[in-house]
């Protein structure tokens, strides 16, 4: 029976996680990329560490299931994992070139900004603004929540490709996600565009609507949102879309 590494990877068939030259395998991949710009080929990372071609496709696409890498159409690059871990954007960059946006969201809709990245199948919320209205909307600096069950969370997943999405909660069924009705939820958000919309939680009777950070192929950068959350009429959620677009292209510059 095969087991799994600290990455969450299973290793390719005859080879075992506690074999050292399993461990050297995934250095050398990763370590092919020379930073957050480099884009690559599978060929080229054959080329670069000399490894099995079968082999390199095979760990190339588990590191992209798992976002120690992220492929668009053939090009591999650094994914949100191993970039949070060389310092590279890390959360710190995140949280500053988002805090200003965060207050004048909250400035000019007078509801609560959030900022949130997806870990896991987990969200957690970077920051919250909103002075003295933010103790009334029940999220917290550090929370962890369970992504499916949030419009920051499934914004995010609205991001990533079907098979990301089936890796990250296939045979979940018994901790209550009905990955059918989140594939439609998802595909819904796809089509407005990325917004992602909460309308008057049965709970705390707030309504809520957010969007991923994209970067210029639209790939979610960070895995991160932002949300405006308040007690707001439904009807006006939609109209908050241009300002959270322009939130989100701003941070995304100020990111590079």
């Amino acid at each position: 029976m095969q087991t799994e590494d600290i990455a969450g990877m299973r290793p390719p068939a005859g080879m075992n996680a506690a074999d050292p030259s399993y461990a050297a395998r995934l250095t050398l991949i990763l370590g092919a990329f020379d930073g957050p710009s480099s884009h690559l080929r599978a060929e080229d990372v054959v080329a670069r560490t000399r490894l099995p071609r079968s082999t390199t496709h095979r760990i190339l696409e588990q590191l992209a299931q798992l976002h120690w890498l992220t492929r668009t159409g053939r090009l591999y690059r650094l994914g949100c994992r191993a970039l949070a871990l060389s310092g590279h954007g890390g959360r710190d960059d995140l949280r500053a070139a988002a805090a200003p946006h965060l207050h004048d969201l909250h400035m000019t809709t007078k509801l609560i900004a959030h900022l949130a990245v997806l870990e896991g199948t987990d969200l957690v919320y970077l920051d919250k603004v909103g002075g003295r209205c933010a103790p009334a909307i029940h999220t917290r600096v550090g929370g962890r929540v369970p992504a499916h069950r949030t419009p920051e969370g499934k914004a995010v997943l609205a991001t990533l490709p079907i098979e990301k999405v089936d890796a990250l909660y296939g045979g979940r069924g018994d901790q209550g996600v009905d990955l059918g009705a989140l594939h439609e939820e998802l595909f819904t958000i796809r089509r407005r565009h990325g917004l992602s919309l909460m309308f008057g939680h049965h709970e705390h009777r707030e309504s809520a609507v957010s969007m991923a950070v994209r970067d210029g192929e639209g790939e979610p950068v960070y895995m991160a949102c932002l949300s405006l959350r308040g007690h707001v009429d439904p009807d006006r959620l939609n109209s908050l879309a241009p300002a959270l677009t322009l939130a989100v292209r701003r941070i995304r510059e100020t990111l590079g």
